[in-house]
């Protein structure tokens, strides 16, 4: 596994967090995405061009993502036992699951079944 362990949260940025254990300036106006005591993932930055309600609800969605990628990846290991019974629009979703698997990359990992991985 490549990216931070999850699970991972976000959280109102303020004046200063402790990062590493030594505070930095962080944006006053934004949101962070963290692990386990950390706030070094992501910060995500309220701009003209969108509202704060949209800035948080991407906060949210990037801190489920370790969540989003391990569910993701269970639900493909079951699917590959029933593929062939599968009507078409399903083996298309399946097929869309992957690849969006495939395009977090850090989830590879010796110990996933081949299956699961290509």
């Amino acid at each position: 596994m490549l990216h931070t362990k999850g699970p991972w949260h976000y959280g109102r940025c303020k004046d200063f967090a402790n990062v590493g254990g030594s505070a930095r300036l962080v944006p006053a106006r934004g949101w962070f995405i963290g692990a386990e005591g950390r706030y070094d993932i992501a910060e995500v930055l309220l701009t003209a061009s969108q509202s704060a309600a949209e800035q948080e609800a991407n906060a949210k969605l990037m801190s489920a993502a370790p969540d989003l990628l391990t569910a993701l990846k269970d639900l493909l290991g079951c699917c590959e036992l029933n593929l062939d019974e599968m009507e078409d629009d399903t083996r298309r979703a399946i097929d869309a699951a992957r690849e969006a698997v495939h395009a977090a990359a850090s989830w590879r990992n010796a110990n996933e079944p081949d299956e699961v991985r290509r």
